[in-house]
């Protein structure tokens, strides 16, 4: 995690490995978010107290800035996407917690960054324009993004769960109604001012409304020097992030459609490397982005999962762990770039809720149906806490959870809530 003292609170630095740029010292709220959204499996209550420093980092009642610079220890410029990330990391801490106290200090700044992102919108339209959201390769926009408008569609959603838990209604039904409008009008044809490309069965790169004078590198690419031309132009370019991020948000959830995609996806693309080359789809860009392809393969059934995830794991223990930016691409500055939090993160995630079954909430930890790794065995895991409690769980047989045991004896229920002592527990499967 990389964990640095800010102000007396910790948080973690945006890479393990430093080099001379000074930005990579800073904190970042995407770090931050996906670190804690997916190591929680692994130490909850650690997991919950770095949550809870980070969310007091920043000065109450002020939106959360992109980043909190050490140096300077205010921000004039808040990046659109980091709204929508506190909303999601906020839900968690709720989550592992139950804390409603905790939730209601932070309440009315959650409020605002949920109104800050509806503005965004112009009036009469659903879908919100962001203009400093830095997504999958770090670009600058101005634009009606995927990606942008997944993060905002999970953020309200989250946020609407934390109004039911604490007793506003009204609050919540207005965000995930809000979010559902969203959800709807990006995943109408981009012909009709969605952003969905009905042949490929994919989304769009995005429309674009940046001043087609103000171009540059990462940019747009179009430009017109004798004069205006109009915003908002699609860009239907296929990008990896663009599909792969919303389809993990639960953007685009509807698995007919998601398995047309990938089947898109897998028919251009086969995900080698080698002498001659590397076929990956187009703006994969980072490792973050390839987990979040494996997690989807294997929540929709969706071949070649654990070939993806080979091919990741290869890379980087050919270059060095902890993973950097791109493994793949055996990246030459690595050093600045390596062992980032939200590129190696979802891979714990991966193993212990996906691969074994297990996510924990205030409740204890919930024991599902596993879903295993081809060539991976569901072996063990020790030292699970749940308040004064360790649980160590084995696993028998193949295929949907029958009966669990705690020291022996018959367990009602799937979710493990003892408090105290040291238990062994076995999942028998059939």
């Amino acid at each position: 995690l990389n964990l640095r003292d800010f102000n007396g609170r910790l948080a973690l630095r945006c890479n393990v490995l430093i080099g001379a740029i000074d930005v990579y010292k800073d904190i970042f709220v995407r770090d931050n978010v996906w670190a804690y959204e997916f190591t929680h499996v692994i130490d909850p209550q650690a997991i919950t107290g770095l949550i809870e420093q980070y969310l007091d980092l920043h000065p109450k009642g002020q939106f959360m800035g992109p980043d909190y610079v050490q140096k300077y220890q205010t921000r004039t410029f808040y990046g659109e996407d980091s709204q929508a990330e506190l909303l999601i990391l906020a839900a968690r801490h709720l989550t592992l917690t139950n804390n409603k106290e905790f939730a209601r200090q932070h309440i009315d700044e959650y409020h605002k960054c949920a109104e800050f992102l509806l503005n965004l919108r112009r009036p009469g339209e659903d879908l919100p324009i962001c203009a400093h959201s830095w997504d999958g390769q770090g670009m600058p926009l101005h634009s009606k993004e995927p990606y942008f408008i997944a993060l905002c569609y999970m953020g309200l959603n989250r946020l609407a769960d934390m109004d039911d838990a604490l007793n506003n209604p009204e609050l919540a039904k207005r965000w995930r109604t809000e979010a559902n409008k969203m959800k709807t009008a990006a995943l109408k044809n981009y012909t009709d001012g969605g952003l969905w490309d009905p042949d490929r069965g994919t989304f769009i790169k995005f429309t674009d409304y940046r001043d087609p004078n103000h171009w540059g590198y990462k940019m747009q690419d179009w430009y017109n020097p004798g004069g205006k031309v109009e915003t908002g132009i699609p860009r239907t370019e296929f990008v990896f992030y663009e599909t792969i991020i919303p389809i993990f948000l639960g953007l685009l959830d509807d698995p007919v459609k998601i398995r047309k995609a990938y089947e898109w996806i897998d028919s251009n693309f086969n995900y080698s490397f080698g002498r001659g080359g590397i076929t990956m789809p187009e703006g994969w860009s980072q490792d973050f982005v390839l987990l979040f392809d494996i997690m989807n393969r294997k929540k929709y059934d969706i071949p070649r999962a654990e070939n993806v995830l080979q091919l990741l794991l290869s890379q980087g223990m050919n270059i060095g762990m902890p993973l950097t930016e791109t493994s793949i691409f055996n990246h030459s500055n690595w050093r600045v770039h390596a062992g980032r939090a939200w590129d190696n993160s979802p891979y714990f995630y991966l193993v212990i809720n996906m691969h074994y079954g297990l996510d924990y909430t205030w409740e204890g930890w919930k024991i599902s149906d596993p879903n295993p790794l081809k060539n991976y065995t569901l072996t063990k895991i020790s030292n699970l806490s749940y308040k004064d409690a360790r649980y160590s769980i084995i696993w028998n047989g193949k295929g949907k959870v029958k009966s669990i045991k705690v020291d022996g004896k018959i367990w009602p229920g799937k979710i493990l809530n003892l408090t105290k002592g040291e238990h062994n527990v076995e999942v028998l499967l059939q």
